[in-house]
Order: C-alpha cells, then sequence, then structure tokens
C-alpha cells in the first residue's frame, strides 16, 4: 500500500496532529524506538512540547509522566522521593517510597518528559544526563540497594 502511514501502527500516526518538518518527526520516532534520550531544542514558540506530548502519547498512550524544569527543581523530581509518615512509622520500604515521573516511566517501560531542561540548575541538569547514559536509578535506602531499570 503506497498510501501515506500505511503500515504504520495507528498509536504512531502522529503527523496529523503535528504540522511540521516531517523528517524531525521520523527523526524523533526512531530515536524513542531504539530506547534513547529525546531532546528537543529550539527557539520558544517552535512547537517542541507539543511535540514531545504527542510523541509520548502516541509511544506509551499519557503525556503526563511530566517534570516542569526550573530554577527550584531538585534531583529529588527526578529520581524519588519518600512520603515521610511512612518512612518515619516503618523506614525506608517500597511503600513509602514516592516515585518521579522519570522513575515511573522506567518501571513501566513509558516516556517521560522533562520541561525546560536548560532552567534546572546544572547540578539538576547532569542528573538528568546521569539518569539518561546510566539508564537506572539505584535506590540506597532499600534493602538489597533495588533500582529502577529502564527499559
Amino acid at each position: 500500500d503506497a498510501r501515506p502511514g500505511a503500515g504504520v501502527p495507528l498509536r504512531l500516526m502522529i503527523e496529523q496532529k503535528f504540522v511540521g518538518e516531517r523528517a524531525l518527526v521520523e527523526r524523533c520516532v526512531v530515536t524513542l524506538a531504539g530506547e534513547r534520550g529525546l531532546l528537543l531544542v529550539g527557539e520558544p514558540g517552535t512547537a517542541k512540547s507539543m511535540l514531545s506530548e504527542l510523541l509520548s502519547a502516541a509511544v506509551c498512550g499519557t503525556s503526563a509522566l511530566t517534570v516542569q524544569g526550573t530554577a527550584g527543581t531538585t534531583e529529588d523530581q527526578l529520581k524519588y522521593g519518600w512520603n515521610y509518615a511512612l518512612l518515619l512509622a516503618q523506614g525506608p520500604t517500597e511503600q513509602a517510597l514516592v516515585p518521579s515521573p522519570v522513575f515511573a516511566a522506567m518501571t513501566r517501560g513509558a516516556v517521560a518528559r522533562v520541561e525546560e531542561v536548560t532552567r534546572c540548575l546544572p547540578e539538576v541538569q547532569d542528573a538528568l544526563v546521569s539518569l539518561l547514559s546510566e539508564r537506572r536509578i539505584a535506590i540506597p535506602e532499600l534493602a538489597g540497594g533495588e533500582s529502577a531499570q529502564m527499559h
């Protein structure tokens, strides 16, 4: 079939919702299909957020796993936090663990979006680069040093 999009799963047909450079969309899909991190860089107002939302929704059915980058974004917001009431009552347990959107995406094999990375402090940007290169989040507080792996 020679029609555009023929043979492509319906959930990956995002070009109808995004008006822009088709080659860019194709490169993004190939990058995500290869289980690699994707960084969209460009001038304000060039639909980077829209494209990332559409790609995330097409790949994993949701674009809700998002960290909004600001000068106040912390490394914990990229990794995980704790429910302090449970932490005090039970100690560090899986039940007390509060996964970040990035952690949740890694455990589900989904896409996490980090908006406005350049607004984050350099230490937070470094932590994000480490997460992308190591492809895991270690949790040393838990017995056995469990971790979330990227799928």
